[in-house]
């Protein structure tokens, strides 16, 4: 929830235009509280409904931030590498993601569930707007094969 200053800004136009999309009830969930208006984002962006005239909106342009997902490889629950030790289960999905033991998420986070539509083959996993912390050391798909081929 954000008010116009802030909705303004991440749509991309004045808040006089947005004020204009609020008092025609354009904007999707955005109500009053006493002369403040409260707008709902959805993945990011408040909901604007298209209108039949005038030029065509911008804001569906608009880059949308890179998510981190996260999600657990069941694959790999209870194997362990040639030393005894368990392998890493924990796979990040962002720019610097590998396996690993533990994650910490500072900021938002959400855990989706989409059966017929999977992630990375995973039906539940974690998105996160922020950058997950890796705790402890990072690891490859490939360096987990390794350890398990060393496991024999």
């Amino acid at each position: 929830m954000v008010g116009t200053r802030e909705a303004a800004k991440i749509l991309g136009i004045c808040e006089r235009r947005l004020r204009y999309l609020l008092a025609e009830m354009r904007v999707q969930g955005a109500f009053k509280v006493g002369r403040i208006w409260v707008i709902p984002l959805v993945n990011g962006i408040p909901v604007v409904r298209n209108c039949d005239r005038g030029p065509k909106p911008t804001w569906k342009n608009l880059r949308k931030q890179a998510l981190s997902r996260i999600h657990v490889n069941k694959h790999l629950f209870g194997k362990k590498d040639g030393m005894g030790n368990y392998v890493p289960v924990i796979k990040v999905n962002n720019s610097q993601g590998g396996y690993c033991h533990r994650v910490e998420i500072h900021g938002h986070c959400s855990i989706v569930y989409d059966f017929d539509h999977p992630f990375d083959s995973a039906k539940v996993w974690i998105e996160t707007d922020s950058e997950p912390m890796i705790v402890g050391e990072k690891y490859s798909y490939a360096e987990i094969k390794e350890m398990l081929k060393a496991a024999g």
